[in-house]
């Protein structure tokens, strides 16, 4: 069995477990339009290979992005915001802040993002070249929700 290489740290081998990219493709609608209808599509997982650094810095950035919320939850509970226009304001810098400093760690242990590097593997873009997208639920990946899910990415 031929041994990979990480995506995510160069000269490692992969001996961690691999990070699943969801990827979906709509191939239409069954049943008609309305409340009978179903979108149908066809998922696919792309396992991309990483080494246990890597897979143990993705794990350590989500415990930081999300001890960050936690954080941000607990000031939000004590501080005196004169406006709902303030809270979010801070809240996005607060957030904003997590994220630079689990970036400011991936650049320091020189471990890519899977957040900006994933769509980079080979095996993703030519299923994004078959007509693929991000996602793994029709219902998340085709509706407003969408773009929630895609902004908790960023943030977890």
């Amino acid at each position: 069995m031929e041994e990979k290489d990480c995506f995510y740290c160069e000269g490692l081998k992969a001996d961690g477990s691999p990070f699943i990219y969801k990827m979906i493709s709509y191939t239409g609608i069954a049943g008609g339009t309305g409340p009978t209808g179903s979108i149908r599509s066809k998922n696919k997982n792309v396992a991309i290979p990483r080494s246990k650094k890597a897979e143990r810095f993705h794990r350590l950035a989500v415990l930081i992005k999300f001890l960050f919320l936690v954080l941000l939850l607990l000031i939000l509970k004590k501080a005196p915001f004169s406006s709902t226009y303030q809270m979010l304001i801070f809240s996005a810098i607060f957030l904003l802040i997590g994220g630079t400093v689990v970036h400011l760690l991936y650049r320091m242990v020189k471990v890519k993002s899977k957040l900006f590097h994933s769509p980079k593997y080979p095996e993703v873009k030519l299923l994004e070249k078959k007509g693929y997208t991000r996602g793994s639920h029709v219902m998340i990946s085709s509706t407003p929700l969408g773009t929630l899910v895609y902004i908790a990415r960023w943030i977890f």
